[in-house]
């Protein structure tokens, strides 16, 4: 919202505009807050106070009168950073700026230190017609009714040139869905179809498993100790990368494999669904007993 005005104004050379503020949410978001700032800087300026309201309740209210006989505005006080002989916010000196939020308003001006300060707390508060609320709250999702202008308390014309910016903090919807049900909602999932760890971002362990495999019909029908040939294998090209559900790096019975983690658990790993396949595992020196239909690690067994 742009205020700008010049002159005697309506009443005494104060010049206020209204504007209804409201926020629209998209489905899921979630409010956080929102700040309200009213430019007076290098483009704008005010003569010779401000005032402002909300749902028609007056929250601040000042003008010449409660700052122009406070020494932080006269000749070399803090406020007087042009060092002209006293503070002239009808120039913007010192890039005023109002920053409000629940419960705090603050009128932000560069002092002669080179650092912004709020210039409200050296304004003399025993004036007639001060204002300045320290307990007040608006809501923009519900919407309210905005007030502001100058005040003119000094005699002659008076002005205004500001832009008033709403901020509004957002989080933005997340998807609801986890579809592989590991706690990692599938917008921050690595790995959203196969249940994984926070370790690897909601992705499940890899495994290097050998790619050669023996089958059986029935369980535990494997000797280890003739399985030589599956266990001296350790050239990168006999095995390739799976990935298993267990909690930790090295896999357990009871953990489920899958070569690619775009599938859920379960899933068949080898190729028919009938039996068993006993495949190496490289890191762990062992030799592991899947069930062919579901990818199931039914055993373990250590390699000669």
């Amino acid at each position: 919202m742009v205020i700008t005005g010049a002159g005697t104004g309506v009443v005494g050379g104060v010049f206020l505009r209204t504007v209804n503020v409201s926020l629209a949410l998209d489905a899921g978001d979630v409010f956080e807050r929102c700040e309200l700032k009213l430019s007076l800087g290098a483009s704008g300026q005010f003569d010779d106070g401000l005032q402002f309201s909300i749902n028609g309740t007056r929250l601040l209210n000042f003008d010449q009168r409660h700052w122009s006989g406070m020494p932080e505005f006269q000749g070399g006080g803090r406020f007087d950073s042009d060092l002209n002989g006293f503070w002239t916010p009808w120039s913007a000196e010192g890039t005023p700026q109002l920053e409000i939020a629940n419960n705090s308003i603050k009128l932000m001006i560069l002092t002669t230190s080179g650092i912004r300060e709020d210039a409200l707390l050296f304004m003399d508060t025993t004036v007639v017609d001060w204002v300045l609320s320290s307990s007040f709250s608006y809501d923009c999702e519900a919407g309210f009714a905005l007030e502001f202008g100058n005040q003119n308390g000094g005699g002659g014309p008076g002005s205004i040139s500001a832009f008033l910016q709403v901020e509004a903090y957002v989080n933005p919807c997340l998807d609801p869905v986890d579809f592989d049900f590991d706690g990692f909602l599938n917008a921050v999932d690595a790995c959203p179809n196969a249940f994984g760890v926070a370790a690897l971002n909601g992705c499940p362990w890899p495994v290097y498993v050998g790619n050669n495999f023996k089958s059986s019909v029935v369980s535990n029908s494997i000797e280890s100790v003739k399985e030589e040939y599956l266990c001296s294998r350790s050239a990168a090209g006999y095995f390739n990368i799976a990935y298993h559900s267990g909690a930790n790096p090295e896999p357990i019975v009871g953990d489920y494999l899958i070569y690619n983690n775009k599938y859920s658990f379960p899933h068949s790993y080898v190729f028919g669904t009938t039996g068993f396949a006993y495949v190496t595992l490289r890191d762990f020196d062992k030799i592991i007993e899947l069930r062919k239909s579901n990818g199931e690690i039914v055993a373990l067994y250590n390699c000669p």
